[in-house]
């Protein structure tokens, strides 16, 4: 016996191919025979006519027309297709030397349906603190279904869900624990922590933008006021001019008028 095949599980419903693959180093194959729990449902003897051979078993129904000496076929399994199948081959005389090898199949049937998660009737919307229950109901499955809860793709674990029954979710909007208490405690002092400081990191900066912008104001009054006594000075400046160019003109004009007097006389 080189090797045999057969699933582990199987989905009910479906055909199952089993393989009993064999080296007879030589000899002659007298027969290949598959047995289910102890029971023959297969024989395969070249020498006959036909050379393959069914009988009937509870849950065992080989497809003749698919199933070789190296092969067997089963046809829709169900439940009580699940057992212990066995291959066993036999040498042609004079040695008739035969082998063997078992393995174990386990039919298994889906839930035809998905699951239907229910809850309270009519409320949809809920407060912090609150307990809310989901029931998720599975159709008829074998082996029974194993559930999962899943938040926003999360899964689901520790304080925020407890799983009541097989098919129950209790979630709750906070945790009232002790523990976890103080670690929401612990968490709101370090929000506030964190809030106290960066509203007195937003103070600082308000107010190095406020001492900044005085000083801006400052600066332009001081440069407006330097501005205002330069222009003051010019003023000052002009008039001074243009009085002693006045005065200059008059004395000027008195000069001539004192000579052309003089040269009269």
């Amino acid at each position: 016996m080189l090797e045999l095949i057969v699933p582990q599980h199987a989905v009910l419903g479906q055909n199952v191919s089993l393989e009993c693959n064999f080296n007879l180093d030589g000899e002659k194959l007298y027969s290949v025979k598959w047995y289910k729990d102890g029971n023959e449902f297969y024989r395969y003897v070249p020498q006959e006519k036909p050379p393959v051979l069914v009988f009937l078993q509870p849950g065992v129904s080989a497809v003749v027309h698919e199933s070789t000496q190296r092969m067997v076929v089963l046809r829709s399994v169900n439940l009580m297709s699940t057992g212990r199948y066995r291959c066993e081959v036999s040498a042609e005389a004079p040695s008739f030397q035969t082998v063997s090898d078992h393995s174990d199949m386990t039919v298994i049937a889906l839930p035809e349906d998905e699951p239907v998660i229910t809850a309270r009737p009519g409320k949809h919307r809920y407060q912090v603190g609150d307990v809310v229950r989901f029931n998720c109901t599975s159709t008829r499955s074998k082996p029974h279904a194993t559930l999962s809860w899943f938040i926003n793709g999360d899964p689901c674990h520790g304080g925020t869900v407890r799983q009541c029954l097989t098919n129950t979710c209790c979630i709750h909007l906070e945790d009232r624990s002790s523990s976890n208490n103080e670690k929401t405690k612990n968490e709101r002092r370090g929000v506030k922590r964190v809030s106290k400081r960066e509203r007195r990191r937003k103070k600082d900066q308000h107010g190095k933008k406020r001492r900044k912008m005085k000083g801006e104001k400052r600066d332009v009054a001081k440069m407006g006021e330097r501005e205002r006594e330069r222009a003051e000075e010019k003023r000052r400046f002009m008039l001074l001019s243009s009085q002693r160019a006045k005065l200059k003109s008059a004395i000027t004009a008195a000069i001539r008028s004192a000579t052309v007097m003089k040269s009269i006389m």
